[in-house]
């Protein structure tokens, strides 16, 4: 197992205390699983099969399907300034899937809702272009983690040169 992929394994074994989070995430708990897979899967060598199976349980974005063109590679799991994300949906006008504010507002409540009761969700899913990040998958839960002081969380990403 290559030394980086070995140490973020062992990180996820224990507490995380990372800057930007609340408080430190317990690698016992049942819903940091989903990231602590994303590592292991990552240190084998099936991040790309990690997510694909990640997507489908949990019906996720609808254009998921374009993670898995030929010669996908993934990166991560790895701590992300949510900051530097930029979302694809939410109510303003200059998104590429515009969801109406009642709408965008409710689904991002349920999650920070979710977050309250120490339910983690998995890693956020971000195409990395030539001077952006964008969320393919998690802009509802990006925007519920930053809402609860969240300043940092997990994603998967891969190289992407444009928008979709």
């Amino acid at each position: 197992m290559p030394p980086d992929k070995a140490s973020s394994l062992a990180a996820i074994k224990t507490p995380l205390e990372v800057e930007g989070f609340p408080e430190p995430l317990e690698a016992t708990d049942p819903d940091f699983s989903k990231v602590r897979g994303a590592v292991e899967a990552a240190a084998e060598g099936r991040l790309l099969d990690w997510t694909a199976d990640f997507l489908e349980r949990h019906g996720h974005d609808p254009h998921a399907h374009r993670l898995f063109l030929p010669g996908r590679r993934l990166r991560g799991p790895e701590l992300s300034d949510l900051s530097l994300l930029q979302r694809l949906v939410g109510p303003e006008d200059d998104r590429l899937v515009h969801q109406e504010e009642r709408d965008f507002r409710t689904q991002v409540e349920t999650l920070a809702e979710k977050i309250d009761r120490g339910i983690m969700p998995g890693p956020l899913l971000v195409g990395r272009g030539v001077r952006s990040r964008f969320l393919c998958d998690g802009n509802h839960t990006a925007e519920a983690l930053r809402s609860r002081g969240f300043e940092q969380y997990w994603t998967v990403s891969w190289r992407a040169w444009r928008r979709w």
